[in-house]
């Protein structure tokens, strides 16, 4: 474990997901994330409304196992399955919707390798015990950090979504955004180009300027 992550006991949220943590304590998965962060956030700190439950199972067969016996509760219908997720959406309004994760095939030490893989310090957590999360000594502050960026683009997309919640990136935070774009291979740059430009006619301004050239050298006044 590294020297970033404390212990801290249950403040809220765990009756919530008291039947949810009884299906997966023998071992097969944790509830880790935005949820596990927000039972732990001592009250005078910032405290983030979690969107949904995310649990990290131990194994492929695990994450199965674990959609299995959640669907039998009967609260919950899986709306989707993929190479990395199963998506449980609830029946009942004050439920919230469940990720199960499979697990990345490099995690050999459960809950450490879990934690060590978090892209972001505000969310890295992870529900021990009923009393007990696990995690980064910055949850509850309004200013993020970037421990791993591995897509620019994604993770741009999750500081716009933390961002909406009253979570700040200074300056530095962003520029890595750039310098993981700028270590992508020209090949992958190229890909993601090519999935996201929209497919559009070229049109022009009043002046006859092309929408489509928006990059320009000219920084005299930029709007906040």
């Amino acid at each position: 474990m590294n020297e970033y992550i404390t212990e801290r006991s249950v403040k809220r949220g765990f009756d919530e997901i008291r039947d949810i943590y009884e299906t997966i304590r023998n071992g097969r998965g944790y509830i880790a994330g935005s949820y596990a962060a927000y039972m732990a956030v001592f009250e005078d700190d910032h405290i983030i409304q979690p969107n949904d439950v995310d649990i990290f199972a131990v194994s492929e067969r695990a994450a199965e196992s674990i959609s299995h016996d959640i669907l039998n509760m009967g609260r919950y219908l899986l709306e989707s399955v993929n190479e990395t997720v199963y998506l449980l959406t609830p029946g009942n309004r004050g439920d919230l919707p469940i990720q199960i994760i499979k697990p990345n095939p490099k995690w050999q030490s459960f809950p450490d390798d879990i934690l060590e893989d978090f892209d972001m310090d505000i969310c890295r957590a992870v529900l021990v015990a009923p009393n007990k999360v696990l995690a980064d000594e910055n949850i509850g502050e309004k200013t993020g950090k970037f421990l791993r960026i591995n897509n620019p683009l994604r993770s741009l997309k999750r500081a716009l979504k933390y961002h909406k919640r009253g979570i700040e990136f200074n300056e530095w935070e962003l520029l890595k955004l750039f310098q993981s774009w700028d270590q992508l291979p020209d090949e992958k740059k190229q890909q993601m180009l090519d999935q996201y430009k929209p497919v559009e006619r070229i049109m022009c301004d009043d002046s006859g300027s092309h929408y489509d050239n928006w990059h320009d050298d000219d920084d005299w006044f930029e709007g906040e």
